[in-house]
């Protein structure tokens, strides 16, 4: 399998965790680690688990994918990448722990990397309320997906070299702005206020196509996409 095979869909990356190309694996466990491990860490914290715990059993859990076949135990939910992540770590934390622990001492555990400070500093920022670990994973999840897309909106806009104008617009994709606002605006990156609304317009549109294909990325191909998107933006809303 080649290497441009990465980039398909979430679900392409869960599947080629069990190829027979162990560097290929790796690669994929890699990257769904840097882009799941926040909300899975948070469901674990909020589980009762201490920083330090979390932080091992979020690292072991994701060595497990690459060493089972743990997703073939979650195919009721396989539609979506957040259901199958959540019963696989459901699953993990009762029955496999233990196994991972045993080989974490024989020096056979894989390891992930987990900016500890930022784990723990979201999971407090967000740990808030009555919320349950299933919601507070489900929060984070959602906030993880729209931080990715705002970091690619970033690097677009970054690389037609208005990098200055995204950093005053991107305010926009979550609230009104007033005319004054886009004078403000356009005089700070030299711009009339009819071009900063033609931006802002062109913005938002670009923010829904990625946020959408961001979402499908996480569904197998007879999901609803729209359907997880409203989902996602009505956890954010609750």
């Amino acid at each position: 399998m080649s290497a441009e095979a990465f980039s398909n869909t979430r679900w392409s990356l869960v599947q080629q965790l069990h190829e027979a190309d162990l560097p290929l694996a790796e690669r994929a466990l890699d990257e769904l680690c840097q882009i799941y491990w926040q909300p899975l860490y948070a469901f674990v914290r909020r589980s009762g688990r201490s920083h330090h715990e979390a932080q091992d059993l979020t690292q072991g859990f994701f060595a497990r994918l690459l060493e089972t076949k743990l997703f073939e135990r979650a195919d009721a939910q396989k539609s979506r990448l957040r259901n199958y992540l959540l019963a696989s770590l459901k699953h993990y934390l009762i029955n496999d722990y233990h196994h991972t622990q045993r080989e974490k001492r024989g020096g056979k555990v894989i390891h992930v990397d987990i900016d500890p400070e930022v784990a723990e500093a979201s999971y407090n920022q967000q740990a808030i309320g009555q919320r349950t670990p299933e919601q507070l994973f489900d929060r984070e999840w959602a906030l993880t997906l729209l931080c990715k897309v705002m970091a690619d909106l970033d690097r677009e806009m970054t690389g037609r070299g208005q990098g200055r104008l995204f950093a005053q617009i991107k305010a926009t994709l979550v609230g009104e702005t007033t005319e004054q606002g886009y004078r403000a605006i356009g005089k700070e990156v030299g711009l009339t206020e009819s071009a900063v609304k033609v931006a802002v317009h062109r913005l938002r549109r670009r923010y829904r196509q990625l946020l959408r294909r961001e979402v499908s990325d996480t569904l197998s191909a007879d999901a609803d996409p729209d359907e997880e998107l409203n989902e996602i933006l009505a956890i954010l809303r609750s």
